[in-house]
């Protein structure tokens, strides 16, 4: 979990750095059930960049939750977990640059009661076709993601679910900009634009 500093600014003031030539040389594998491998609580905010990140069945990568900010860059999301990233209770996810998934999760962006995701900032490349047994992007609960990355490769799964009076925000995309081999879903009021 990451802590809370006084009288922080940015983001960019409080930076967790891997190697920036070769992410996946330096690996946070989380395995606490339920928790992330970097937390963003109440009152932080961090920049994380330059690693690779693995987990278990029961794990996240990054969580930002209780209004917590966590940007990422030059990140290598692994295999593993519930989710390689969750937004919950007002916690932001911002993307600052380009990225990589090598391996697949249950979902990739998940957010939820009142989590926001932003990918807007760079490349994203996917490599070895990962699976997202649930979604590659999931919003639920007043949950908000909004996307306009590009991304190259390929992989298998549902595309989307927004459900619960959700967004999803592709700025009229289309509904096979997420990755995946299956059609994206809404429900309960759940949008996607």
């Amino acid at each position: 979990t990451v802590p809370l500093t006084v009288g922080q600014a940015t983001a960019a003031k409080l930076i967790i750095q891997g190697n920036a030539t070769t992410p996946a040389n330096v690996v946070l594998t989380h395995s606490s059930a339920y928790l992330g491998a970097i937390t963003a609580g109440a009152g932080t905010r961090v920049r994380v960049k330059d690693l690779k990140l693995t987990g278990n069945t029961n794990t996240y990568g990054f969580v930002a939750t209780s209004g917590g900010y966590l940007e990422y860059a030059n990140i290598d999301f692994g295999s593993g977990g519930l989710a390689h990233m969750t937004a919950t209770d007002g916690g932001i996810i911002r993307q600052v640059g380009a990225y990589a998934i090598s391996g697949g999760s249950t979902i990739h962006f998940y957010a939820q009661i009142g989590g926001k995701i932003f990918a807007q900032s760079g490349a994203i490349t996917l490599s070895g076709t990962p699976a997202f047994s649930t979604a590659f992007a999931q919003a639920a609960n007043l949950g908000i993601i909004v996307s306009q990355s590009t991304f190259s490769g390929s992989a298998t799964g549902k595309r989307y679910d927004s459900t619960a009076n959700a967004l999803i925000q592709t700025y009229g995309a289309g509904s096979t900009y997420f990755p995946g081999n299956s059609a994206g879903t809404t429900a309960t009021g759940g949008l996607y634009q």
